[in-house]
This record gives C-alpha cells, sequence and structure tokens, in this order.
C-alpha cells in the first residue's frame, strides 16, 4: 500500500543490488520518507452496509517531493454503489510541506483524511454524494514485493513496495444524506 522511489543508483555493482540496499522496516516504514521523490498509500475494499446494500471503494493519496522545491499531495477517491450502478470520483489536493511525523503519517486535503500507524489507519473521503469515514485493522502481515520488498526499475532505479493484503474495514457510508453503518475488507 505504499512506496517509495530511491534516488538513482550508480551503475550495477553488488552495493547497488536489491540485496545490498537496507531493508524494509515496518511499521516505521509507514511514515513518508524525506529522501523519496514520489510515494503513494492506498486502499481499495468492498463495503456492506447494515441495511445490505453493497459498495466498493478506492482511496490513493500521492506525495510527490521535489527536494529543496516543493511538496504536492493528490488524492483520488472512488466509490461504487452496486444497487444503483453508480460509480463516483473526486480528487483533491494541495501544495505545501508535509509535517514530518515519529510514527506513521497524516494527511488532510481539505476534509479528506487519510492517516495511521502499522495498518490501523483512518480514511475520511467521498466521491459524488458519498462520503467514507472508515478505520482499518489488519489481519495479516505485510506482504513485501518479491520477498524483500525492492522493485528494480529501468534507469537503475528501485522503490520499495509492500501491501497490507487483508484489513477489516468499520465505519460509515453517508449516500444522499443517509448515513449508513458499514462493514467490510480492504488491501
Amino acid at each position: 500500500r505504499s512506496s517509495a522511489d530511491l534516488p538513482p543508483s550508480p551503475p550495477p555493482t553488488a552495493a547497488a543490488t536489491p540485496a545490498a540496499l537496507r531493508p524494509i522496516a515496518l511499521p516505521q516504514d509507514d511514515a513518508p520518507h524525506a529522501d523519496a521523490t514520489t510515494e503513494w498509500w492506498y486502499y481499495s475494499g468492498h463495503l456492506d452496509a447494515e441495511d445490505g446494500s453493497r459498495y466498493a471503494f478506492h482511496y490513493v493519496v500521492f506525495l510527490l517531493t521535489a527536494p529543496g522545491q516543493f511538496q504536492a499531495t493528490v488524492a483520488h477517491a472512488a466509490v461504487t454503489d452496486f444497487a444503483s450502478g453508480t460509480y463516483l470520483t473526486g480528487q483533491r489536493g494541495r501544495i505545501g510541506s508535509i509535517a514530518p511525523s515519529a510514527e506513521g503519517f497524516a494527511f488532510d486535503m481539505d476534509g479528506w483524511r487519510m492517516a495511521g500507524y502499522a495498518g490501523r489507519d483512518l480514511l475520511v473521503t467521498g466521491a459524488g454524494g458519498y462520503a467514507l469515514v472508515l478505520t482499518t485493522a489488519p489481519t495479516r502481515p505485510p506482504a513485501l514485493h518479491k520477498g524483500n520488498g525492492v522493485v528494480g526499475y529501468a534507469q537503475s532505479t528501485v522503490s520499495y513496495y509492500y501491501s497490507r493484503t487483508r484489513m477489516d474495514v468499520t465505519g460509515s457510508l453517508t449516500a444522499q444524506g443517509r448515513e449508513k453503518r458499514v462493514r467490510g475488507s480492504a488491501w
């Protein structure tokens, strides 16, 4: 659910191989990294409301940093209402630095919020006439991509990548002004 781009690596040598990079340290690496140019936190999930209605959601925050120049946060949300066949999206963003955190992450874009640590996260977002206020709790340990969490790209760059593949979700969904209690799962 999070990834951090690292600065370009030198030409391939023993020191530049993925095995030579520091391992992911969780939950500390949930937090933004000062040396990363691009990071993201995302959630996709399914929700069941107490009235039997079903929904799906997606919520992502991108943190883009040009060291010494600017920092931007961009968020995208989507909600699917299966009963009505409605699929709505929304976006928000802001320019400005994110306050460093000793633990986890905390983003606020005009009321859309995403904050958390160790998979116990708060998601506040919406799209169209839908609003979500959700909390997550992990039910499995994080999965490291390719076993060590290191993904290699062209031009000798690498990213760290891991996922929390199963999280319980509880909270509320407001649809057309009516709030419903919801439960579900996300990854």
